[in-house]
């Protein structure tokens, strides 16, 4: 008797955890009812590792037939249908790969994009190459290249992809690039530098008879947790990121091609920066992915962060940071993440696009 008390007791602490966070969402700038405009910090937080509070769910469930405690059934359908309502619709059978392996068979004009994080603080290129020779994408957005990275893919990846724009850093993690099996032009970004890292990097494909305007970035990162204020300039300089990038697309407006603009949000769909970035792009995993998404899952080699304890490394995160955005006139066909590739804390995300003229 004692221990199923103890049982129902952290069951309900959960729950309690659960339908706070739930609470505080909903009225929030980055949940359904919009009574604020911007997030607050410590919400942000929570909202990027919401996800987690849910996991013990089953566990809960348990311990209500166990107990059986009606009660604590009730508490544990509140907190399902939260889940659901947040995330369920990412498990949809009409999302299922095979649905959308049929649908796309008798399409045309397709563009496959890939965006991939390979982590600047390794050298194992053969890595790298093999997971892009594998998804064997049209068009591949990479940051945090290094030039050891970056000379790689040019001996060994230039008759794949015969045109390249490559920009490695080797001191930060701000190094960018294309590789495309179109031709490529420069093009101007005209984004504000504010704490990007490393440049957003911009290009005309051609495609057709015209052109797509491609954005490559890499949003501000959250590495510091010492405080309550730097992660809050953290939160803002992605918001003002994720704005800057709406407006570049919004003046580019004429372009009959529409934009693809891709790379590491660092933020999370539940966040304020993601609402702004789809208040004018659509996004590649939320018309088509199936599940989460899981494109951070870490690695413990050296600046690249995953869960441990003590000595142990325990599984891997559960975040969704890279993306893949189009406005019109792209459509989405289906998404994926590419296989962790042992080298890189992040794995590629893949979309099949398609041009509805």
């Amino acid at each position: 008797m004692l221990l199923c008390r103890l049982f129902k007791a952290a069951a309900w602490l959960c729950l309690a955890f659960q339908l706070t966070w739930a609470t505080a969402y909903f009225l929030t700038g980055s949940g359904l009812l919009h009574l604020v405009a911007v997030t607050p910090t410590y919400l942000s937080m929570a909202n990027w590792l919401a996800v987690y509070l849910f996991i013990p769910l089953p566990a809960v469930l348990l311990v209500a037939g166990l107990c059986r405690s009606r009660q604590l059934l009730t508490g544990f359908l509140v907190a399902g249908s939260v889940f659901l309502a947040v995330w369920g619709w990412q498990y949809s059978p009409s999302r299922w790969p095979a649905q959308l392996a049929k649908s796309q068979s008798t399409e045309t004009h397709r563009l496959k994009v890939m965006t991939y994080n390979v982590l600047a603080w390794h050298n194992r290129t053969s890595h790298i190459i093999q997971t892009i020779q594998h998804e064997d994408a049209d068009i591949v957005f990479l940051q945090e290249l290094n030039p050891l990275q970056a000379c790689a893919l040019q001996d060994r990846l230039s008759q794949e992809y015969p045109y390249q724009q490559l920009k490695p850093s080797s001191d930060d993690p701000g190094g960018s690039g294309l590789l495309s099996k179109y031709p490529l032009e420069p093009a101007r970004a005209d984004l504000p530098h504010t704490r990007w890292v490393g440049e957003p990097l911009a290009a005309k494909m051609k495609w057709g008879a015209g052109q797509v305007l491609l954005v490559n970035f890499h949003m501000a990162s959250s590495t510091r947790f010492a405080s309550w204020q730097a992660m809050k300039e953290d939160f803002k300089a992605r918001n003002e990121q994720a704005s800057l990038l709406v407006e570049y697309a919004r003046s580019s407006a004429d372009s009959p091609l529409g934009v693809i603009a891709a790379g590491d949000m660092n933020s999370v769909p539940l966040s304020d920066a993601y609402r702004l970035m789809t208040s004018t792009f659509q996004d590649a995993w939320a018309q088509t992915g199936f599940g989460l998404g899981n494109t951070f899952p870490g690695n413990n080699i050296n600046n690249s962060p995953k869960p441990h304890l003590g000595f142990f490394f325990m599984p891997s995160w559960i975040v969704h940071l890279d993306y893949i955005f189009y406005t019109s006139p792209w459509n989405a066909l289906a998404s994926h993440t590419a296989q962790a590739d042992g080298a890189s804390d992040h794995r590629g995300v893949v979309a099949e696009l398609i041009n509805l003229p």
